[in-house]
């Protein structure tokens, strides 16, 4: 009887963690803010560098299935929000508010980086944001 319970247990039960190890994604976690530096494309190139202190701070959290959520402050403003999120490779696209932002993120150990490539436009310089994240276990 006892065999018969066991192999029904994994019967019903195995194919879960098979679709939890075929669909792991490495972005699903709490992601801390860390740091952020802005290249502005202008001549003489600038650049600024921000890290997390009491006015710049964030956690993002990455759920499973594609949806996401973040909290913080941006130069001392209140960041609160969630959308959807979808990975392509190394290009990840956002959806919060209706509005999509296209970049190219890598995972390094426990470190996110995301990078942001903005076009030059009539009224701003072409710019490229890179944040960096650490996972928060």
């Amino acid at each position: 009887m006892q065999l018969l319970i066991r192999i029904l247990l994994i019967i019903n039960i195995g194919p879960l963690f098979i679709f939890a190890q075929n669909n792991y994604n490495p972005i699903v976690g709490r992601w801390e803010f860390q740091s952020l530096s802005i290249s502005y494309f202008s001549e003489p190139l600038e650049k600024e560098e921000i890290s997390k202190n009491d006015k710049y701070y964030e956690s993002i959290v990455f759920l499973p299935y594609g949806q996401f959520s973040f909290q913080g402050k941006s130069d001392g403003d209140e960041l609160v929000g969630n959308g959807t999120y979808e990975i392509n490779g190394q290009k990840l696209t956002t959806n919060v508010n209706d509005i999509n932002t296209i970049t190219k993120f890598s995972i390094n150990g426990n470190m996110l980086t995301i990078n942001k490539y903005e076009k030059e436009s009539d009224d701003f310089y072409a710019m490229e944001t890179v944040f960096i994240y650490k996972k928060d276990f």
